[in-house]
């Protein structure tokens, strides 16, 4: 595989730049990207006229521990690009966090002489030692966000000892009050209320598709303190409402998606 600096100036090849969010908080990282890209593009890039430069590819709301070539816009460039080609990215935590995905995409695009490139160093891999220093980049990508989720698994362990609440959401017949960092859980009297009328009508025989039809016609739709909208009710939180009535309001954490196995349908 050629350097940048020994392929002819004749030689046709693509380029293709790459950006990524992990969520919407980093919205204004994509622009910041592009211009890193850009400026990249015109220094590089600048006398090889035949380089053909690709609109900016973009994975939006994807986490870095989904592999590169797993992502839409990842796979769309390793499926597209060929010998001679080269791929841009701004910072290289934006295409890896882990090592080992780091160490397999560069040994096959290595072997199918393809080149990438570190905007904010000018690292390249076309050189044993452009590709070792992204390895040891990519493998402190992966300490760094490691020590991150200790931190945050600490963190939430922390407020729960001080039952103080570590997302958004409550359990049913609770809310979330105060602003952070001193949010603490209340009782909800509204959910509550509604709950224990979904609970005698459960007693009183009817069935969860009829005790969503009377909640959603005498009460309308329902609001839980996380919620930015009022959804109408359906069998499935009227069987959640039930139970927590009947449960005596457990919480004040809502309930773990996995043991909503039990609310099925038909179950009692």
């Amino acid at each position: 595989m050629e350097p940048l600096h020994k392929i002819s100036r004749d030689r046709v090849f693509y380029a293709f730049p790459y950006c990524r969010m992990s969520d919407a908080t980093q919205i204004a990282s994509i622009p910041a990207q592009r211009n890193m890209l850009t400026q990249y593009m015109a220094w590089k890039f600048s006398e090889f006229p035949n380089a053909k430069v690709l609109d900016f590819i973009e994975d939006n709301s994807v986490s870095a521990t989904i592999p590169l070539r797993d992502r839409k816009g990842g796979g769309y460039i390793d499926r597209n690009a060929r010998a001679g080609d080269h791929v841009l990215l701004a910072l290289g935590d934006r295409a890896f966090r882990s090592i080992a995905d780091c160490c397999v995409t560069i040994r096959d695009w290595t072997q199918r002489e393809i080149v990438l490139h570190y905007c904010n160093t000018g690292l390249c891999t076309d050189t044993p030692t452009g590709r070792m220093i992204a390895h040891v980049l990519a493998s402190l990508g992966e300490f760094e966000l490691e020590n991150k989720h200790q931190r945050v698994i600490e963190a939430n362990a922390a407020r729960r000892k001080n039952g103080m609440p570590v997302g958004s959401s409550a359990a049913w017949g609770w809310k979330i009050v105060g602003r952070r960092p001193k949010r603490r859980y209340v009782e909800d009297p509204v959910i509550r209320n509604l709950c224990n009328i979904a609970s005698g009508l459960r007693d009183a025989g009817h069935s969860y598709e009829n005790i969503a039809s009377v909640l959603q016609e005498q009460y309308g739709p329902y609001k839980r303190p996380h919620q930015h909208a009022k959804l109408k009710w359906t069998w499935f939180t009227a069987r959640l409402a039930v139970h927590a009535a009947r449960d005596g309001f457990p919480g004040p954490e809502p309930i773990k998606r996995s043991a909503r196995k039990k609310y099925k349908r038909g179950q009692v």
